[in-house]
C-alpha cells in the first residue's frame, strides 16, 4: 500500500485556499510572513464569504447553500462588541491614534480571526480534507524537529533571522525564524518550529494530535500521531505533558455523558475519593510543588504577572480596561509586560478589555463549549471539536489565545466544522406509508 494511496484534493476555491495555506505554513514561517499572511487569508475567505451569501437566492440548490450557524454570528456580535471597548478604553488613559491603531491591527489578527473563521467553516469544506491537510502538516513537523536538535548540537544560534516584515506591526519574536530557544535554567533546547513560544507548539501538537486520529490512511495516522506525540514533549512545557493523558481521559468521558457506564465510574470514583481523600490531598501538595520546581522562576514570574495585573486592572481600568499592554516590564517580572505573555487569556482580556470584554468573550467561548459537547454525544467531528475547545480552555490560563490566531487558525477552522454540525434526531422518521399503516389501527 503506498503512502498516498488515498489522496484527497481540494474540490472548489475555499477548500483549495485551506488546503494551501495549512500545507504552506512552514513556507510562510521562513519567510517571517506568518502573522500577515495568514489574517490576510482569512479576510480574504471572509470577503469571498460575503460574495456567495450576496449571490444566494431562492434558486441557489440545497448542496451549494450557505447556512451560517447562530453560534457564528454570536461570534461575530461578541467580537464586534471589542471594538468600542478598545475605542473607549483608548480615550480612557488618552493615548495617541497611533496607539489605538496598533489595537486595532492586533483585534484584526486576534479575536476578530476566531469569528471570521467560525464564519468560513459554513463554506463547502470537507472535515477530512481539514485533516489530511494538518496530517501532512504534522509530518512536515518530523524533519524540522530534526534539524533543531542538529542546531542545538552544532551550537548554532536560537534565532536565525528576524523578517523585515515586522514593520508592520507585532512583537518582532512573531516574525523571527528560531533553530531553537534554550532553556536557562536547565540548559536544554526546548523546540518551537513555527512558534515563536514553546508552549504554544506543544498547544498546537496536542489539538493535532485529536485531529490526525480521524486520518482514514492508517500510514499517514501512524507517522503524524508519533509527530504530535513529538510536539507535545520536544518544548518542554510542563502543563502540556502532564494534562495531556487527563485530556485523552477527560474526552472519553465527556463524549460518552449518555452512557449509564459513565455513572457507574463516576460512583465509583466518587466513593475512592471520599474514602483516599487524605492521601490525594498530600498527593496533589507534592505534586504540585514539584511541578512548580521545574522551572520555579517561570513560575515566581507567571504568579507575580497575574497578581499585578489583577491588582492594576481592578484599581485603574475595571469596566473598559487599559486598551493595551506597555511594551516592557520590570526587572521584578523579567521584564515581561504587565497584563499579557504568562498571564493567560482571562487576565488579559480583565486588564486590556476590562470586565466588558472579558464577559463578551466568556460568553462566546462558553456557548460553544457547550454546543459541541451536546453534538459530540453522537457526531465524531463534533468530538474532535470538543477535544480542540478543551486544549484551548487548557492553555487559556497559561496563554492568550488571541495573541498567537494566526497559528493555532486549523484548529479554530476544526471547531467551526464542528458547529456547522447538526445533532442527529433519537427518533425515527416514519415513511407516508408507515404513518397511514399505524393511523388505521
Amino acid at each position: 500500500m503506498k503512502l498516498f494511496d488515498n489522496a484527497i484534493k481540494p474540490e472548489n476555491f475555499a477548500e483549495q485556499v485551506i488546503w494551501y495555506g495549512i500545507i504552506c505554513t512552514y513556507i510562510f514561517y521562513l519567510l517571517g510572513a506568518q502573522p500577515l499572511v495568514v489574517p490576510a487569508i482569512i479576510w480574504f475567505l471572509s470577503l469571498y464569504l460575503a460574495k456567495k451569501l450576496w449571490q444566494q437566492n431562492d434558486n441557489t440548490p440545497e448542496t451549494e447553500r450557505i447556512n451560517i450557524p447562530p453560534l457564528a454570528w454570536l461570534w461575530v456580535a461578541c467580537v464586534a462588541v471589542l471594538l468600542p471597548v478598545l475605542i473607549i478604553a483608548h480615550l480612557d488613559f488618552d493615548v495617541s491614534l497611533v496607539r489605538l491603531f496598533k489595537s486595532l491591527l492586533k483585534w484584526s489578527r486576534g479575536w476578530a480571526v476566531w469569528a471570521l473563521l467560525l464564519l468560513i467553516s459554513s463554506l463547502k469544506i470537507r472535515p477530512k480534507l481539514v485533516y489530511r491537510a494538518i496530517t501532512i502538516l504534522c509530518i512536515q513537523s518530523l524533519p524540522a524537529i530534526f534539524l533543531s536538535y542538529l542546531a542545538f548540537a552544532l551550537k548554532f544560534p536560537e534565532y536565525l533571522l528576524v523578517s523585515p516584515l515586522h514593520r508592520f506591526g507585532g512583537d518582532a519574536d512573531f516574525y523571527t525564524v528560531f533553530s531553537f530557544i534554550r532553556d536557562g535554567q536547565h540548559n536544554l533546547p526546548r523546540i518551537t518550529l513555527y512558534s515563536p513560544w514553546a508552549p504554544n507548539l506543544a498547544m498546537m501538537g496536542m489539538v493535532y494530535y485529536f485531529v490526525v486520529r480521524q486520518e482514514k490512511n492508517q500510514k499517514l495516522k501512524f507517522i503524524a500521531t508519533i509527530a504530535t506525540v513529538i510536539m507535545i514533549v520536544t518544548p518542554l512545557s510542563r502543563t502540556a505533558i502532564v494534562c495531556f493523558p487527563f485530556l485523552i481521559l477527560l474526552t472519553w468521558v465527556l463524549t460518552h455523558l449518555a452512557q449509564p457506564v459513565i455513572y457507574f465510574i463516576t460512583g465509583i470514583c466518587t466513593f475512592l475519593i471520599g474514602l483516599f481523600s487524605t492521601v490525594i490531598l498530600d498527593f496533589l501538595e507534592v505534586f504540585i510543588a514539584r511541578f512548580h520546581s521545574l522551572r520555579a522562576s517561570s513560575s515566581a514570574v507567571r504568579i507575580a504577572l497575574v497578581r499585578i495585573s489583577l491588582d492594576r486592572w481592578w484599581n485603574d481600568a475595571p469596566i473598559w480596561g487599559h486598551g493595551f499592554t506597555p511594551p516592557s516590564g520590570s526587572r521584578y517580572t523579567d521584564y515581561l509586560p504587565i497584563g499579557t505573555s504568562g498571564c493567560g487569556t482571562w487576565v488579559n482580556l480583565l486588564y486590556t478589555k476590562g470586565i466588558v470584554g472579558f464577559s463578551v468573550i466568556f460568553v462566546a467561548i462558553f456557548c460553544t463549549f457547550i454546543d459541541v459537547l451536546r453534538k459530540a454525544q453522537k457526531n465524531p467531528i463534533a468530538k474532535v471539536g470538543l477535544s480542540t475547545m478543551l486544549v484551548f480552555l487548557l492553555f487559556s490560563f497559561i496563554e492568550e489565545l488571541d495573541l498567537l490566531a494566526y497559528i493555532y487558525w486549523p484548529g479554530i477552522l476544526v471547531i467551526g466544522l464542528a458547529i456547522q454540525e447538526k445533532v442527529p434526531s433519537t427518533l425515527p422518521t416514519l415513511s407516508p406509508a408507515t404513518e397511514n399503516n399505524y393511523k388505521s389501527v
